[in-house]
């Protein structure tokens, strides 16, 4: 099986047992659903050369508390790493924010929050995937 995309998850102890079954019940279901393989492999020839198995889109999602992030002077980014042919997408979720919602409502905003992040920084990287799809679909095609 080929697959492109892995997602990593990251998050703070919020504070009791039960909160944290909760959230990990929440990540969990958010990050399986993603990470499908059989879905993976069905598009991976698409986007990826023909036989490889590596991960050209690395999700890392930290949950952690306002005052941690603040403190920290942690921020989100994206980056594409040339030699490994990979986008890291790291993001920043304010864990107090969710600990205050039901589990619907975690899983949407969860969802919500990284589509839009995630949307934001491909855009932002369009033009990087667009010359490896070009230079995947067309082998003799190199950009100077």
């Amino acid at each position: 099986m080929a697959v492109f995309f892995k997602i990593l998850c990251e998050q703070h102890y919020p504070g009791t047992q039960l909160k944290l079954e909760l959230l990990n019940r929440v990540v969990d279901y958010f990050m399986d659903n993603l990470q499908d393989t059989i879905w993976q492999n069905s598009i991976s020839n698409k986007l990826c050369k023909e036989g490889s198995n590596h991960n050209a889109l690395l999700i890392v999602l930290r949950l952690f508390y306002e005052s941690e992030i603040v403190e920290g002077n942690l921020k989100s980014y994206a980056r594409y790493i040339k030699q490994k042919e990979r986008l890291v997408i790291d993001q920043m979720l304010i864990l107090d924010n969710f600990l205050k919602l039901s589990e619907d409502e975690m899983i949407d905003n969860l969802c919500d929050e990284v589509w839009l992040y995630v949307e934001s920084c491909l855009k932002n990287t369009l033009d990087v995937f667009m010359i490896l799809m070009l230079q995947h679909s067309f082998p003799c095609w190199k950009n100077e």
